[in-house]
Formats: structure tokens, C-alpha cells, sequence
């Protein structure tokens, strides 16, 4: 696992390198004279971004005191605007390019200005909208759903990735909104925590005043379980959430399980969980599966409705059109797997660059017909 953690970060900091080495290079060919290249200050600021994710990342796993915290957040949000800054720096070369070919010259300062300044834009913008959840309500029909949950309601929460970033304030304020809502059950598919096991008792606390009638319930996500997943859990059950390990519960006369992600990577062994989960097919059941992936594993065992999240949306442009690619309509909002409804939300945090562009950060709020 340590090797393979290794490899993964000389690569993620190879991939930054150039990328940086490529803005720096497009910076000065764009905005200075010829013959003229950015200062040693440029250079020097433009290494540190370089290095700065992956080592608050790291910082992240020993610490969260302010300092920490507030380095993470600047090479997080840096990491976003480094993005839109190097598609910026393509369309850059794309249109000198053409300028060329139909011999006009313009300002080079000129084009790089408008692709900077529209990389800023869009990335003070996703920092705004990826910071302000909103509720989106499904009006939901289950077969044979017991006839005390009808007009009955359910609220989702997945991805808050409390870390380094979003940390017990945030948690607070989804709790306020949850308790706003007065749902009658709270579910979260996985991802509560964003990796780091600093602090991870305090920012679930929050949760503990929580107000439903029956409870709150979770499912492992990968972040929890990129290592031994022991420390996220006891967090959660302080709390005062129910951890569904692999495990089926009935919820007045509703089953509500959950499986693990881990449990879900492998068709054959995910089948096979399910079926030592035993549950009926000829009653309602709601399905806590952090991926929506392997969905006809799920239809088959005759599950009603899967509740997911994982996918962000992509988060932010473009990476909400290739996520789009990977998990087709399932992507987000409500669709049908054969006779198996699956409700995929966009999450409440984000990962990584806390930015979202084309997508929103989102609690979701089920109503029962």
C-alpha cells in the first residue's frame, strides 16, 4: 500500500510539474516582451504552487490547526484555478495560432488577459456556488412501501468530505439544515470524512444533534476506506449514526441496508453480499451504495431504490463532461435500472479544488407517495 501510495504521488507531482512548467512558459511568451522572461519572484511563487497540493495533502493526515488548514485551502483552490488557467494557456497558443494562419497579429497581452481573467472568473465563482448547499426534493413511489411511511420523508446527505477544508462548522450547518428539514430518516452514502483521521471525532460531533424519528444511517464510501476504515466508523457511531456494515435493517416495516464500497468493486463478491444480506424482494428496501456502478447486481437482488453519490457530477468543468461519460444518466438525479429506481446525488462537499461549475453541492430530500 506504501509503495503504491509512492507511485501515485510521483506521479500526481510529475503531472503538476509540467503543467506549471507549461503555464510558466506560456505566461512569458504571452506577457513579456521578447527576450524578456518573468522575474525570479514568478518563477519561485510558480514552483511552490507547483509542490503546494500534494504537501498539504500530506500535512492534512498529521495536522488541522489553522495554519494547515488555511495552506490547504490556498493550493486547493489554487489546483482549481490551475485548471482553468491551462486550458486558458491551450487557448492561448490556439488562437496566436490562427492569427497566424490569416496573417494578423494581435496583442498577445491581449489574449492571454481575456483567458487569465476568465480563469479567475470561473474559479471565484465555483469557490461561491460550492459553498452554499441547496435542497433538492424527489417525489418517490416505492412498491409495497408500508403504509406509515407514505407522505413520509427521507433526507440523503453524501460527500461532505469533512478533512482539511469543510470541517466542524460545516457539519454544523448541514445538521441545522437536516433539522430545518425535520425528515422522518437521514442516509449517507459514504464519504462523511474526506481521508485524514485528524480531528474526525470532533467534526462529526455535530451530528449528535441531529432530530429524526428514526434515525440516521450510513455506508462506507472509498474515503473512508482507502485504509482501515475503524477510526471513521467509531467517529460516526459516536455521533450517534448507525454504521450499516454489509447489513440490512428494517426501519418500521421499511429495510434500509447498506453495503460497503469495498464490498462493491468486485461483481461477483458484491453479489454475493447481497445475497447474504437476505433482503425480501417482496417488500420496500432502500440500498446505501456509494458508487453507482455494478447496477444490475442491485436490480437483481430486487432492491427498490439505490441511493448513491460518489460521482460529484465531475464537480466542475470539464470534468463534469467526462464523469458524464464514465456513469452515463446515472451521473445524478433519479433514473430506472430496470425495475430498481436510483437516486445519484451530487453531494454536499466537494474534493480536492473546492470549486463546482456546472455542478451544485446539494441535500437531498425524499418525499414518499
Amino acid at each position: 500500500m506504501r509503495k503504491q501510495f509512492v507511485i501515485f504521488f510521483i506521479v500526481v507531482q510529475t503531472i503538476l510539474a509540467l503543467v506549471h512548467l507549461f503555464l510558466y512558459e506560456t505566461w512569458a511568451y504571452f506577457w513579456y516582451p521578447a527576450n524578456a522572461y518573468p522575474s525570479a519572484g514568478v518563477e519561485l511563487a510558480l514552483t511552490i504552487l507547483a509542490l503546494s497540493f500534494p504537501l498539504t495533502t500530506l500535512l492534512s493526515f498529521i495536522s488541522r490547526d489553522l495554519a494547515s488548514r488555511l495552506f490547504y485551502a490556498i493550493s486547493s483552490t489554487w489546483i482549481g484555478f490551475g485548471s482553468y488557467a491551462f486550458y486558458g494557456a491551450i487557448g492561448c497558443w490556439l488562437v496566436a495560432a490562427s492569427a497566424a494562419l490569416i496573417g494578423a497579429s494581435p496583442s498577445r497581452r491581449l489574449i492571454a488577459g481575456i483567458f487569465l481573467t476568465s480563469a479567475f472568473v470561473a474559479t471565484g465563482y465555483g469557490v461561491v456556488n460550492a459553498a452554499i448547499p441547496r435542497v433538492r426534493l424527489f417525489h418517490i413511489k416505492l412498491n409495497n412501501l408500508p403504509a406509515n411511511w407514505r407522505g413520509r420523508r427521507i433526507a440523503v446527505v453524501s460527500d461532505l468530505h469533512l478533512g482539511p477544508l469543510r470541517g466542524r462548522r460545516f457539519s454544523a450547518r448541514i445538521v441545522d439544515m437536516l433539522n430545518h428539514l425535520a425528515p422522518d430518516a437521514v442516509l449517507v452514502p459514504g464519504d462523511f470524512f474526506d481521508g485524514s483521521t485528524v480531528g474526525l471525532i470532533e467534526m462529526a460531533a455535530p451530528w449528535s444533534n441531529l432530530r429524526t424519528t428514526h434515525g440516521a444511517y450510513f455506508a462506507a464510501g472509498n474515503h473512508e476506506q482507502f485504509r482501515d476504515d475503524k477510526p471513521y466508523l467509531e467517529a460516526l457511531e459516536r455521533a450517534g449514526i448507525r454504521v450499516l456494515r454489509d447489513e440490512c435493517v428494517s426501519v418500521a416495516g421499511l429495510q434500509i441496508a447498506g453495503v460497503q464500497f469495498r464490498d462493491t468493486v468486485h461483481p461477483a463478491h458484491y453479489r454475493n453480499v447481497l445475497s447474504e444480506m437476505e433482503i425480501d424482494p417482496t417488500r420496500s428496501s432502500i440500498l446505501l451504495s456509494h458508487s453507482p456502478s455494478h447496477l444490475g447486481i442491485p436490480a437483481n437482488a430486487g432492491v427498490s431504490l439505490q441511493i448513491s453519490g460518489h460521482t460529484h457530477g465531475g464537480q466542475f468543468w470539464p470534468y463534469t463532461w467526462i464523469t458524464k461519460r464514465i456513469f452515463g444518466p446515472y451521473v445524478h438525479g433519479l433514473h430506472s435500472f430496470g425495475k430498481t429506481q436510483v437516486l445519484t446525488t451530487y453531494g454536499a462537499g466537494t474534493w480536492g479544488p473546492p470549486l463546482r461549475v456546472g455542478t451544485t453541492p446539494e441535500l437531498v430530500l425524499i418525499e414518499f407517495e
